[in-house]
């Protein structure tokens, strides 16, 4: 066992095996507005831990660095888990207004004073005053927040990263503030740690309503289920996604890549209770075997050292397309070998997600850089994922895509950059 710490708290865990190859982004708004350096993950890093950032390419002109996010757009609509019970005394369970997208939308967030049932409330038929579904603020200029969950729904793996056991993380920002970046409240950890520091766990679907005490009218929450407890450990450490999660309070709308976009929730009435429902959309797995073969006639310009990463697509021709998440593998030498990595995706606008390979031989930073090798070679033109890296996405939480195959070139006009090696 080992122990972790959060503000200040010490947190005991387990010692986590072999780290995956993992894919880092911001668990909060990050000061910089990057997924981070070599550890939290600069997109276009070239050297950088195995889970920083992540780079693939949407063609051999196109190529979008795999950041790991937040809440998805169009994922598959999960039943509400929240309301199960009150937390931290709050009144029972009740959602308000419509049910909210997959955070590729506004949540929704109603105030509702007199309405809702659970906690101690009386029968109605004893004539006694049921409580408010959500208790006012203790500053009455404030508003207070009762956050329910819309859960997306995926089956349990035996594996205990995947099992649907672990912590929810909630902080709390002001996006008018002049330190939007900073948490205005002490962050929640549930179920809170025991008194020697050891993480408790909760079942996904058990989660309760939380009470948010005192918040300005416009706020942004972010929340974490943290299934995979090497969220805890290096490379992340807190400060990023990986597989095993579920990720509330983000806009995914547009990808993860350089960093998911926060999600503000306008509209809380100043004085009252405000019910707000929040999607909470998963981290799945994909394992896979990068392999290095390329097409007839082709060779690579540089000496196929470089930074190596995964990308995930909605789309096969990936181009300018927002990417699903995936993982960087930091620098490697795709002629001496296969590499078997795993990574993460969140679900996107329909079924399917393609995975896209590519190492950046030049380490030039950006998109679409010249000599970087690619695994195409589908569609028309040969500038789309095959669909032998594409996963039809149900309610599993692992998946198993047997190769990503580079085998394609960019071209690299007049004088190339200098190799780089790896170190």
């Amino acid at each position: 066992m080992k122990r972790i710490e959060i503000n200040g708290n010490l947190v005991r865990i387990s010692s986590a095996a072999a780290l995956c190859a993992l894919l880092s982004v911001p668990v909060a708004c990050s000061s910089d507005n990057t997924s981070g350096g070599t550890d939290a993950g600069s997109p276009d890093s070239g050297t950088g831990a195995t889970g920083s950032g992540g780079k693939s390419s949407g063609g051999s002109a196109g190529k979008s660095s795999g950041g790991s996010a937040g809440s998805s757009t169009g994922g598959s609509a999960g039943s509400s888990a929240g309301g199960t019970s009150g937390g931290g005394g709050s009144a029972g369970a009740a959602t308000g207004g419509t049910k909210g997208g997959n955070d590729g939308g506004p949540d929704s967030s109603t105030e509702v004073p007199d309405s809702g049932t659970g906690g101690t409330a009386a029968d109605a038929s004893d004539g006694a005053t049921k409580p408010p579904a959500c208790p006012p603020p203790t500053d009455s200029s404030k508003a207070s927040v009762c956050l329910s969950w819309d859960i997306e729904q995926v089956t349990a793996t035996a594996d205990p990263r995947l099992d649907n056991k672990g912590q929810l993380l909630i902080e709390v920002f002001d996006p008018a503030s002049a330190t939007p970046t900073v948490p205005i409240q002490q962050p929640i950890l549930y179920p809170p740690p025991e008194a020697d520091g050891g993480l408790k766990e909760i079942d996904l679907s058990e989660l309760p309503t939380i009470p948010l005490d005192n918040l300005p009218t416009t706020v942004v929450i972010n929340a974490v289920f943290i299934d995979n407890e090497e969220f805890y450990a290096p490379p992340i450490s807190k400060n990023g996604f990986t597989y095993g999660m579920y990720v509330g309070g983000y806009d995914l709308a547009a990808g993860v890549y350089p960093y998911p976009s926060p999600k503000p929730i306008t509209g809380l009435v100043a004085g009252q209770g405000n019910l707000h429902t929040m999607s909470l959309t998963a981290l799945r797995r994909f394992n896979t075997t990068i392999k290095y073969s390329l097409v007839q006639n082709m060779s690579l310009i540089g000496d196929g050292q470089g930074p190596l990463s995964i990308g995930a697509f909605d789309v096969s021709a990936a181009k300018n397309a927002p990417v699903r998440g995936g993982v960087l593998l930091g620098c490697r030498d795709i002629t001496t070998g296969d590499i078997s990595t795993s990574g993460y995706f969140y679900k996107g606008s329909g079924d399917d997600i393609w995975l896209i390979g590519d190492l950046s031989d030049f380490n030039l930073q950006g998109l679409a850089q010249p000599g970087d090798v690619l695994s195409l070679g589908g569609g028309a033109d040969g500038q789309s994922a095959p669909d032998s890296q594409k996963i039809t996405v149900t309610d599993a939480y692992s998946y198993d895509v047997p190769a990503v195959t580079l085998n394609v070139v960019a071209p690299y006009p007049g004088t190339h950059a200098a190799d780089y090696h790896c170190p």
